[in-house]
């Protein structure tokens, strides 16, 4: 096969501190193929459920807020840090379970830049799961406080 991207001894330094070191990527046509194809429909999944999170946790927030007699604004305010906040810690919990692999993993898992599409696919499923869940309870949070709690008065 032709190649069609060929690079060797990558090194990627920040300051004294070497993220990587001597890397070699040789892309030969038909490489890359389905699995690109699949890794972008992941990404854009992805960016379509942190932008529907967004909004979501922005409407729990308010009606949390809404729960309170004074101060509602303060309170909405204070409902999202501490969403945001939530949300962090089950994500970094749910990440230390054995077998989860996040972005953070990829370099230590395999030195190949092709290999690692397989990873980043798997780590995309994980965010993607996880994000969904998220966009569920922060719906059925406002759902119910809209639906049960909210006073028009």
């Amino acid at each position: 096969m032709d190649t069609i991207l060929e690079c060797k001894g990558l090194t990627k330094k920040f300051g004294t501190k070497i993220a990587l070191e001597n890397i070699n990527l040789n892309i030969t046509g038909g490489q890359i193929g389905a699995s690109t194809y699949l890794l972008a429909f992941e990404i854009i999944i992805a960016a379509l459920l942190i932008l529907a999170s967004i909004i979501l946790i922005v409407y729990a927030s308010i009606a949390i807020g809404q729960l309170f007699n004074k101060h509602k604004i303060l309170a909405s305010f204070g409902a999202f840090i501490g969403l945001i906040i939530l949300e962090e810690m089950l994500s970094t919990i749910i990440g230390m379970f054995p077998g989860v692999v996040y972005f953070t993993d990829i370099p230590n898992l395999t030195p190949d830049l092709l290999g690692m599409g397989s990873f980043i696919s798997l780590a995309n499923t994980y965010r993607i799961i996880i994000t969904a869940i998220f966009c569920i309870v922060y719906f059925a949070i406002t759902n119910f406080i809209l639906s049960k709690r909210l006073n028009l008065e």
